[in-house]
């Protein structure tokens, strides 16, 4: 089983696909339980994807790994957010790290789950499941600067849709970026933001939650 030290030695060529399968293995199991190591990994993949909407071309893997030092991952989380600023001009803060969030591609896809897999996500943001909230296919507490998130994706009938549930709170708005429209509304103690590529798929998918879960203030 890899560890945390692992972790930081062998992520950056996890990302680049270099990394051993056997060790790859072990690297996501690793992940699976440690929300530390997941967010580390989260934001080296939002900071290869910024360079690379830069025009910085990733180098070829090399033969031997590549360790970013330790020293480097706890300046990773300004330098994510640095990033963010500089290459998604015209957000706000907040749409900024939600946009960059939903697109750097750790949430995939998969059956619908149950109601009580949904409600345990919820749970930890203190939200409550109270309706049928059907066709979530990931579900997942994921970490957004210093907010602890509910954060899932929604099957519609137009696509899949970001839902996340953000303990702050902001106004009614909405924003597009790269294709994306994201829509941000007052929901209980925070706010209900969703993301996709189609806006009916948005209106669908945030009138579910909206019908489905309570979040107490």
């Amino acid at each position: 089983m890899f560890s945390c030290k692992d972790v930081t030695a062998g992520a950056s060529d996890y990302l680049e696909g270099a990394l051993p399968w056997p060790a790859a293995l072990r690297l996501r199991a690793h992940l699976l339980m440690c929300r530390g190591c997941r967010q580390l990994v989260r934001q080296m993949r939002l900071i290869s994807g910024a360079l690379g909407q830069l025009g910085f071309a990733a180098a070829p893997p090399a033969t031997s790994s590549r360790v970013w030092p330790e020293f480097a991952v706890g300046a990773l989380a300004g330098g994510a957010a640095l990033l963010a600023l500089w290459v998604l001009p015209g957000l706000t803060g907040i749409e900024q790290q939600l946009y960059a969030h939903a697109v750097d591609r750790h949430a995939h896809a998969g059956p619908a789950l149950d109601a009580d897999t949904v409600a345990d996500k919820l749970a930890a943001v203190g939200a409550r499941l109270t309706g049928n909230l059907q066709d979530v296919v990931f579900a997942e507490d994921c970490t957004i600067g210093e907010h602890l998130i509910a954060h899932l994706l929604v099957r519609t009938p137009r696509g899949l849709v970001t839902v996340m549930l953000v303990p702050e709170k902001t106004g009614t708005d909405s924003f597009s970026r790269r294709g994306y429209t994201g829509h941000l509304e007052p929901l209980g103690k925070g706010t209900l933001a969703v993301l996709g590529q189609d806006t009916d798929g948005i209106r669908l998918a945030a009138a579910h939650v909206r019908a489905a879960v309570q979040w107490p203030g």
